[in-house]
């Protein structure tokens, strides 16, 4: 069975559990106009393959999503403090399996973080391509503007997911409003390396030699700046790796990740 058809299998038993495919994903007849408004993301493939991508949360994000968070986690306190209140002076006088417990209550000051960057997902289905055939494979997806970690190659599913994140090291770049963002080429190993995992994911950053479609051309149209990106949580509980060092972007010590550029880990986005 070639590899295309193998990997496809499995794609088309993940996508019956009624996930929905994105419609700013681009097929092969669909024109491109660029929206000012939004980025997209362009890249070529050995293989039809998914792809995940994640975007970061700033710190501003972040605290607004914690105080958001807060706000109904106290709404929550407080409901369920009215009714420990409500039932205080019967369950003194006769206490029963049904009398609630005192909530104990929330402040901002102990409140934890919660990572905004689970719910911010973008996934690239293997279907519709941009091109195929005689074009090669390659994929066009209109995403919102922001800084993106390459995920790995996730499939998500109405509960349930499949597939290898590169949770322990990978690359982010940034994804300007109104321009295309070409991160090259993304391949999907079938045949296991030693010391990764296969089906996992290898990013080769554009090069003038790469192709590029018609449809394309004359569009405003970005070589992706990579960087590194730090470790994510395994959020969808799939298999894990690490994307590999690349020169004057990405290295590691031991499991440490280390921005080559600067030598230390790599710093969160603004």
């Amino acid at each position: 069975m070639r590899i295309g058809t193998l990997f496809g299998c499995a794609l088309l038993a993940l996508a019956g559990i009624g996930h929905a495919q994105p419609r700013d994903q681009f097929d092969p007849r669909e024109p491109v106009v660029i929206d000012p408004a939004k980025s997209y993301i362009f890249y070529r493939t050995n293989v039809r393959g998914a792809l995940v991508l994640l975007r970061e949360a700033g710190r501003g994000e972040r605290e607004a999503a914690r105080l958001a968070a807060f706000d109904r986690v106290r709404a929550e306190y407080g409901r369920r403090l009215a009714l420990w209140e409500r039932s205080a002076s019967r369950c003194r006088s006769a206490p029963a399996p049904d009398c609630p417990e005192r909530p104990q209550e929330v402040t901002l000051e102990t409140f934890p973080d919660p990572p905004p960057e689970r719910d911010r997902y973008f996934d690239i289905w293997w279907q519709p391509r941009f091109t195929a055939g005689d074009e090669g494979n390659s994929y066009l997806r209109a995403v919102p503007p922001g800084s993106y970690v390459v995920y790995g190659n996730v499939m998500i599913g109405g509960g349930g997911s499949m597939g290898v994140c590169l949770c322990m090291g990978s690359l982010r770049f940034e994804a300007a409003p109104g321009r295309i963002v070409d991160l090259g080429r993304i391949d999907y190993r079938a045949d296991p390396t030693p010391g990764r995992q296969p089906w996992s994911v290898t990013v080769t950053p554009y090069a003038p030699t790469m192709s590029l479609p018609a449809r394309l051309a004359g569009l405003p149209r970005v070589p992706a700046e990579f960087h590194a990106a730090d470790k994510v949580p395994n959020y969808l509980g799939v298999e894990i790796d690490r994307h590999a060092a690349m020169p004057g972007v990405l290295a590691y010590e031991r499991d440490r990740v280390i921005d080559a550029r600067t030598g230390r880990a790599p710093a969160d986005p603004d």
